[in-house]
Parts: C-alpha cells; structure tokens; sequence
C-alpha cells in the first residue's frame, strides 16, 4: 500500500512537473500570455528586479515577394461608327446585328447611279481640256489669234525683206535725181514707203516678242484646266466609291441602324456601331496601383463560363484613380477591411487583353480577374510590424539595450513576410516579438528567435 501511495506521488509530481514546464513557464515567460502581463507576471517581476527583458530580434532581408490583386469588371470593346456618306437610296445591306465582319468586308450599298453620270460627265469634260491643251499648242484656237509666234515671225521677216528692197530703190534712185531722171516726188514716195516698212517691221516684231509670251502662258492655263478637269474626274471616281460601304475594323456588328430602301439624306449619318477589338477591364483598389503593370500576366473568370479560368495579359493601366468600383458612383464613404474610419472607395482600371479565348466572349459579360506578380524586396516577418494602416507601419529598432518605435512604408504582404519600402536601413535590427508589453524605458536583451525568423 505505501508503495502505491509512493508510486501515484512520483507520478504526479513528475506530471505536475511536467506541466509547469510545458504549459505554465512557457506561458509565464510569453509576452503574449494573460499571465505574462498580470500584476505578478514574469514582466512585472523583469521591472521590479530591473532586469532586461529577452526579446527576439530580425533584420530586413532580401526575399522573392509574391503578390495577387483581385479586380473586379467587364468585357469591354471599342465602339467604332462606320457612317454612309453620300445620299442615296441605300439598296442593299449584307449584315445584321451580331455578326462578326472583318475589315474591309463589304456591308452596304447605295444606289450608284447619280455618281456614275457624275463620273462620265468629268470623263468628258476631261478630254475636252485635254483637246483644247492641243488646239492651244498648235495655235489654232479662235481666242488667240493673237498669240501665233510663227505667223508673226514671217510677217517680221516679210517687213524685213520690203524694208531691204526700198531702201535699195532708193539707193539706186538716188543718182538719177540729181541729173533729173527722176521726180523728186517719187523719191518722196520710195522714202515713205521705207518709214511704213520699218513700222511694219517694228510692230512685227512687238506682235512677236508678245505672242511668244502669251503663248507660253496660254498652254499654262490648257494644262491647269486639264489638270482641274483630271481632278474632277478623281474626286467623282472617290465619291463613287464611297457607295460601297465597307467595314472599318474587325469586330461584331453591335447596332445596325440603317435598312434597305431608305433614303440617307444625311451626308456621314452613323450607319454601323461595330464592337471591336474587346477586352477586360478590371478595377483595382488603389492600394494595388504601383503593383499592376503593362505586361503582368493575369487570369479572367466570366460568370458565363464559371469552371474556367481564361489567361490574359495586361495591356494598359489607367493612369488616374476614381471613386467607381465597377458601378455607379458611390454617395456615401465606406469602411473597408473593418478600419472603422470611413473612407471613400478609390479604385482604377486596367485593360487585359485575353490570348485566343477557347469560348465566344463578347462585350457586357461580367466576372472578376486575378494579377499575380512578384518582386525581389526588402522584408521583415509579418509579426515584426504593428499598427499597420494605409501603408504604414511601426517596428521597434534595437539601440543598444534599449528601443526606438519608428514608422516604415510597407509595400507587398506574402504571407508571413511583409515588404519595407522605406524608414528602415539594411543593418538596423528591430524587434521581432515582445515588443506588445514594452514600456518606453524597459531594457532588453536579444536572445535568439524561432527557427527562420529574420
């Protein structure tokens, strides 16, 4: 019987040991424990006996951050308008709302038939200018008759010639004056005969100098008017096309506003909107805006297609923020992540282009999207930073045996890893834990922390 008795003492007493160790030091000794922090306390014991409190310590390190940004959206497209542009009676139309076109395809016609005599009638008018451009060179043309450089050349070399001949009747008359062969009256005539031809000569040569001129700027004019006309012609061919109406982009035919028979009376009226060239666009929360960046990769889920994730690469990031998040505007402030402040809901978009997407999507479907990225940062354990808001922190920078709170800019969260983005230098070291129950002029000791912190 005593050896029973002796036997449940050892026992109970190795088990009353047992859990001294295991469960009441450790939770003595825990600066996060109930215990630790009541009036006789291991903390409170530290402070009477001026004793310095163990505190593990960490660094800021170097690690490979991961980090997801959710945004929510919708399939969006650029809206392209194609309009008919001349007026007509429209007479046909080869597509209806839905239908995928590509660019180029023809989609409606207007009925050619005032353009196409347009067009023969600048045809003609053309060659017309160009006869008249041949009449002109070859001086032939009724209205310039007075600009015939060769015909004055001949009428310059007859007076020329006439001139030579009197001058010579007159040389060989001459003599026979004096002996009074010949009347002095008939010299008088030969000598006005001359004065006439040297005016005729004189004015041939006037009529020349001008018609050389004006003919050159005669053919100037034939070759503008021909050119005017070649112009004409083009500018009617141009309209003529215009009767065709043929798509703009590639994409699906959203509206179709016009029909066959009607009248479009309205030169450039909008006759086709054509969804082209669709996207997601996703808003984010403006704490994810230095995060999203051209060219990260991302994952689509539509509420249509439920089971699949649809890849796709961000590409464009819309520069400003706005208070949207996703539907109509907001008209009272919010309380996110249960801050109990309240604040406005700040977001922004960004474009992701989806890769050949297995299954039709098409502009309006909702769903949510998925941006991973990663970067190479300096970082702390996640239990290293307290009072964390709007992308601040406070960690606890060792100074000898004593501390200094100081705050920090914080950047990506990967789990138990947070990143420091500013207020902290490479070889300060901070407290890791225990930090909670210190008082501003506690001392402490660095003891070593849990396997992998720092």
């Amino acid at each position: 019987m005593n050896s029973w008795l002796s036997f449940t003492v050892v026992v109970s007493g190795v088990m009353g040991l047992a859990i001294v160790i295991t469960i009441v030091l450790p939770g003595y000794t825990w600066p996060s424990s109930r215990l630790y922090t009541s009036k006789f306390g291991y903390g409170s014991m530290l402070r009477k006996l001026k004793r310095p409190f163990p505190v593990p310590a960490t660094r800021a390190t170097s690690r490979m951050l991961h980090h997801k940004a959710l945004g929510e959206g919708l399939v969006r497209s650029e809206p392209v308008v194609v309009p008919i542009v001349p007026m007509g009676t429209i007479i046909k139309v080869y597509v209806e709302q839905g239908d995928h076109v590509t660019k180029g395809q023809l989609i409606a016609e207007v009925d050619p038939t005032k353009a196409t005599i347009k067009v023969e009638a600048a045809k003609a008018a053309l060659e017309t200018a160009k006869a008249e451009l041949e009449r002109v060179k070859i001086g032939s043309a009724y209205v310039l008759t007075y600009e015939r450089p060769k015909l004055d050349q001949i009428r310059m070399a007859n007076a020329k010639k006439q001139g030579g001949l009197k001058r010579q009747l007159i040389d060989m008359n001459t003599p026979l004056i004096h002996k009074g062969y010949v009347a002095k009256s008939e010299m008088l005539l030969l000598q006005i005969e001359l004065a006439k031809s040297e005016l005729d000569q004189e004015e041939a040569a006037f009529n020349l100098s001008m018609s050389t001129e004006g003919v050159k700027e005669s053919v100037t004019i034939a070759e503008s008017a021909m050119r005017e006309a070649d112009l004409a012609l083009q500018h009617r061919l141009t309209e003529l096309k215009e009767y065709k109406v043929h798509s703009i982009a590639d994409g699906l035919i959203e509206r179709c506003l016009v029909h066959e028979g009607e009248y479009n009376q309205d030169p450039g009226k909008p006759a086709f909107l054509i969804a082209s060239d669709s996207w997601f666009e996703g808003n984010f929360d403006q704490m994810a805006f230095d995060r999203v960046h051209v060219g990260d990769e991302a994952k689509v889920r539509l509420e249509a297609y439920p089971d699949q994730f649809l890849p796709g690469r961000v590409i464009w990031v819309n520069p400003f923020v706005n208070y949207d998040l996703g539907g109509p505007e907001s008209t009272r402030p919010i309380r996110p992540m249960g801050t109990g402040a309240p604040e406005w809901p700040a977001t922004f978009s960004a474009r992701i282009k989806l890769d050949a997407p297995s299954s039709p999507v098409v502009p309006g479907m909702t769903g949510f999207c998925i941006l991973q990225s990663q970067a190479d940062v300096a970082c702390l354990p996640r239990e290293a930073v307290s009072a964390i808001t709007a992308g601040k922190g406070i960690v606890y920078v060792i100074k000898g045996d004593g501390f200094v709170p100081r705050e920090v800019t914080l950047g990506l969260v990967d789990g138990d890893w947070i990143q420091i983005r500013d207020g902290l230098g490479p070889s300060e070291d901070v407290i890791l834990d225990g930090y909670q129950v210190l008082e501003p002029n506690d001392k402490i000791k660095v003891v070593p922390g849990p396997e992998g912190a720092g």
